[in-house]
């Protein structure tokens, strides 16, 4: 009997931080399409046919969700794969997530970005897909990374008081 191979499908998505009046916020988008049309979510791109980098993702999602460059974010870095069975109404999908940072970035408002906004990361509310649960998590990688490197340096200006850091 042959074995029918299932692939799951790919995603990335990228969570963007920025301080906005010393509060942390979070850059979400509302969703043009299905599923969750309408819905506030993390800018991510759908990689159905499997025939790009994840690198090219990344800078897709950048560019078409949010009109940012990878060369907007002061930090970047792979943060964790999503992957649980339901995440996603389409099927099995595997997102691959990113953290970026970011200090007074100027979003662009092209025909393809989805009303990109930034919201105080500690007040969300449900958002599409499983990313009510993404967010915290990159909350928590950040929280651990302002201890231990010079990251939260990203969302400074480059001149900083102490106690702004």
């Amino acid at each position: 009997m042959a074995y029918v191979y299932h692939a799951p499908t790919l995603t990335v998505d990228i969570v963007i931080f920025q301080l906005i009046g010393n509060v942390l916020h979070v850059l979400l988008v509302q969703r043009a399409n299905e599923p969750f049309e309408g819905e506030w979510a993390l800018p991510g791109v759908y990689n159905a046919a499997g025939d790009t980098t994840l690198e090219a993702l990344e800078k897709r999602v950048l560019q078409a969700k949010i009109g940012l460059s990878l060369s907007d974010l002061a930090y970047v870095e792979q943060l964790y794969a999503f992957d649980a069975v339901g995440r996603d109404p389409r099927g099995h999908v595997i997102s691959i997530a990113y953290l970026g940072l970011g200090y007074d970035l100027n979003l662009k408002s092209l025909s393809a970005t989805q009303s990109p906004t930034f919201f105080p990361a500690a007040q969300l509310w449900d958002l599409a897909f499983d990313h009510e649960d993404i967010v915290p998590y990159a909350r928590e990688r950040l929280r651990r990374m302002v201890s231990l490197t010079t990251a939260a340096r990203a969302m400074l200006s480059p001149v900083f008081t102490l106690s702004q850091l």
